[in-house]
């Protein structure tokens, strides 16, 4: 309606401006024709009419009765002209007025700070709210972004940007939202308005022991992409060193990878494919290369590429294959805790599923335990990032994500993101990169790899600036203005006399439209815009807690408080890691020397064996994959004797514990034999049936 009704009043002003630009042409044409006419016929009546008598219309009412005579009609054409003539020398006085050529001109291209034409022209003003962002307000109006790029947000602790960015923007925004929320103020002060939105709220505090869960592998694609998702997180997880040779590491996260594409894929890991798993591996009481040949030999089907990974570790230098897992066990040190394990065994929410069903992801973790959880925390930002940029969204994903990460120096290195900066239009999320200067940037990246990453954002939001090095960077990004210096000087007139000659010149020079020192003293009130391609604007800080705006938005949504809930984690219930698929198992057992000290798994076969003597009845209990586990003799009327062995598949203390009772118990001397027998020439393989070889 407003737009509208302006629109009315624009008109209506052009037909006013109009109206008075005729009457005074009108004006000007009479006394042209009266002036004429006493010119050119000496007769004075129609000047008198004009000018004296002030009847304007006198020269029309002339020319219409008398239309076509010689006289009017040459009257006309020289009032007419005399009219355009006085019109060019009008505009040109207004021109040299306006432009005054006599003086020097400054430079064109001078910075100046932008004016709400400038904001509108941006396109700051038009925003949406809940589906654009909110940077601050100009004149009582919000400044709103509704662009694709990712934006960055600079300011010293407690200088506004959670109450003046963070919070206002988690109240507002309509799509799904991921944000760094250590203090849990988000959770508790806009957790309620997500839910009154309708969405979903999940608090994700990995190492905490109230906490949502979310597992990295749930959302990893099946072969063949499946390599490349897992290779991501090997990468993610175990970055490479900013200094040093990188040959460990990335020989290293080769390990990892094929470890991660074991859990997933392997039938005895269903239920447990997990990170979690993938640390189990190495807490087996035997080397990994070991493990990894039992694997092999047990689970011929696994695919080729985690073969392959296995194969090149065993072949490895023994000396070295301790060094590249031991930087594998570093970088998933965390996972060691029960906390990080629970955190992380399932998944209360689908990353996938952000740009088709909005929720809202806070990640909780005190900022006393983001050392342990930083790489996990990275981890998730990397691959909400990765899973969105698969494809480009689809006619069933039409919301957006904002993913807000404050405090962007703790996360380490993101080089997919930064990477990927000028790539993200059209995907549907942006991120809001939070620091608390420059400096902690280059700290982490490096300086030219800074420069590419606020390059490519086109907002970049200043709540205030507390370095010299990030205020160099604003008074730079803002831009030079023109200052005219002017110099007098004096010297001896010609001709003496102690007459003296003086002269006065000036020059433009560049000066920083805001210095860097200003901008260090810019008013607390105050932030500094700047937005590709437009001139820099000062705009006033939101407040979250002082805002009307915002303090009504809260408490229509008070009510919703009281259903955030966090899940308490319980340690996981870890059970045997190796359970048998029976399905996938056709290979016999690895010899002693091969097979990794693992907790015996249930039995899930019993080979009764009768014998010819009556008084004597054996069972070997096996599974299948490891062979024998139990073996027992039982005697008529007599006790039940039973050798479990303590590790699957070690017939060495099967024999050595069994030498004992063999002595006076004959059926377990002859089991004893048996297996002995068979397992020193190798024939001995699972399912076999040895009551021949009992009888005999």
């Amino acid at each position: 309606m407003n737009r509208k009704l302006g629109r009315y009043v624009k008109a209506g002003a052009l037909v006013v401006c109009a109206i008075a630009v005729l009457s005074g042409a009108f004006v000007v044409w009479s006394f042209n024709y009266a002036a004429a006419t006493y010119l050119l016929s000496r007769q004075t009546a129609m000047w008198k009419a004009v000018v004296v008598d002030g009847s304007w219309r006198a020269a029309l009412d002339q020319v219409v009765a008398y239309w076509g005579h010689p006289m009017v009609m040459k009257l006309v054409t020289v009032s007419t002209v005399a009219l355009f003539c006085e019109i060019l020398a009008l505009v040109a006085i207004g021109a040299l007025i306006y432009f005054q050529p006599w003086k020097v001109k400054a430079p064109k291209g001078a910075a100046r700070i932008a004016t709400e034409a400038d904001l509108k022209k941006a396109g700051l003003l038009d925003g949406v709210p809940g589906k654009s962002i909110v940077l601050g307000s100009y004149k009582g109006k919000k400044i709103r972004y509704s662009g694709d790029s990712h934006i960055y947000v600079n300011g010293p602790t407690r200088s506004g940007k959670g109450v003046g960015f963070v919070l206002t923007n988690g109240l507002e925004w309509r799509g799904s939202l991921i944000a760094l929320d250590v203090k849990k103020e988000m959770w508790q002060e806009v957790g309620p308005a997500r839910l009154a939105m309708g969405q979903e709220v999940f608090l994700f505090s990995p190492g905490s022991a109230e906490s949502h869960c979310w597992n990295p592998l749930d959302s990893v694609s099946d072969w063949p992409r499946r390599s490349t998702e897992i290779e991501n997180i090997a990468n993610t997880l175990m970055p490479s060193p900013e200094k040093g040779d990188a040959f460990w590491t990335a020989t290293a996260r080769s390990v990892f990878a094929g470890l991660l594409g074991y859990v997933l894929d392997s039938k005895r890991m269903e239920r447990r494919r997990t990170i979690r798993s993938v640390v189990r591996l190495f807490s087996t009481g035997k080397d990994l290369a070991s493990v990894m040949k039992t694997i092999l030999n047990e689970e011929p089907d696994l695919h080729p590429y985690v073969a392959d990974k296995f194969r090149q570790h065993i072949s490895r230098d023994p000396e070295q294959r301790p060094s590249f897992e031991a930087h594998i066990m570093t970088a998933l040190n965390a996972w060691n805790g029960a906390l990080m394990a629970a955190a992380t065994s399932r998944s209360d929410f689908d990353i996938a599923q952000l740009r088709r069903k909005p929720f809202t992801v806070f990640i909780g973790t005190p900022a006393g335990d983001l050392g342990s959880a930083e790489a996990l925390i990275r981890l998730f930002i990397q691959q909400v990032h990765d899973v969105l940029m698969r494809e480009l969204p689809g006619k069933d994903e039409p919301h957006k994500l904002l993913m807000m990460l404050d405090e962007f120096y703790q996360f380490g290195r993101l080089p997919e993101i930064v990477d990927k900066t000028p790539l993200v239009a059209g995907y549907g999320f942006k991120i809001a990169i939070i620091a608390q200067n420059i400096p902690q940037l280059d700290a982490r990246y490096g300086k030219p790899i800074r420069e590419m990453l606020l390059g490519n954002m086109d907002v970049k939001l200043n709540i205030a600036v507390g370095d010299k090095a990030t205020a160099d960077y604003v008074s730079e990004e803002l831009g030079r203005h023109y200052i005219l210096r002017e110099g007098w000087s004096s010297s001896p007139g010609k001709g003496g006399m102690g007459l003296r000659s003086n002269s006065r010149s000036g020059r433009f020079e560049a000066e920083p439209l805001i210095s860097s020192d200003a901008v260090r003293r810019f008013d607390n009130r105050k932030s500094l815009l700047l937005v590709r391609g437009h001139n820099g604007a000062v705009l006033d800080k939101l407040h979250f807690f002082l805002d009307r705006d915002y303090i009504e938005a809260r408490k229509k949504v008070a009510g919703f408080g009281e259903a955030l809930n966090v899940p308490v984690l319980e340690p996981l219930k870890e059970g045997p890691l190796f359970e048998p698929a029976p399905e996938a198992v056709t290979a016999a057992p690895e010899p002693e020397s091969v097979k990794p000290a693992i907790a015996a798994p249930e039995p899930v076969a019993a080979i009764a064996t009768p014998i010819s003597e009556p008084y004597a009845v054996e069972v070997l209990e096996r599974t299948a994959s490891e062979g024998v586990v139990a073996a027992t003799a039982v005697e008529d009327e007599e006790e039940v004797i039973s050798l479990d062995l303590p590790a699957f598949g070690s017939l060495r203390k099967l024999l050595s514990e069994s030498e004992a009772v063999a002595k006076t118990h004959p059926v377990v001397a002859r089991l004893r034999n048996v297996v002995a027998e068979e397992a020193r020439t190798g024939f001995l393989e699972p399912g076999t049936d040895i009551s021949a070889f009992i009888r005999a």
